[in-house]
């Protein structure tokens, strides 16, 4: 295992501290070039990876969620009658427009 330490981001706006985080040597040697390849410190690319899993993460759950809803009939209507009214909204708004 190696072990990293993340320098504070140059780009951050608040002082961070500096943590050190146990990685395989293949995870290390895999930072390392990134870094070399990008001209980013190790710390933004792990950074930017952690980012990048949160938001895969989030897509993931509402993926989910959105799945159970259309599975159950009666949460499905209810989403079907929202489209429906703000549709109808939209196409209100659309002929009151002059173009």
């Amino acid at each position: 295992m190696a072990s990293l330490t993340q320098a504070p981001s140059r780009r951050d706006d608040t002082r961070s501290r500096s943590h050190n985080v146990r990685i395989t040597e293949a995870t290390h040697r895999a930072v390392s070039e990134l870094a070399a390849q990008s001209g980013n410190s190790f710390g933004e690319i792990i950074e930017r990876a952690v980012d990048r899993y949160r938001r895969e993460q989030m897509f993931a759950l509402a993926a989910e969620q959105l799945q159970a809803i259309q599975d159950d009939p009666e949460l499905r209507a209810e989403m079907d009658a929202e489209y429906a009214m703000f549709d109808a909204v939209a196409v209100e708004a659309l002929e009151r427009e002059e173009w």
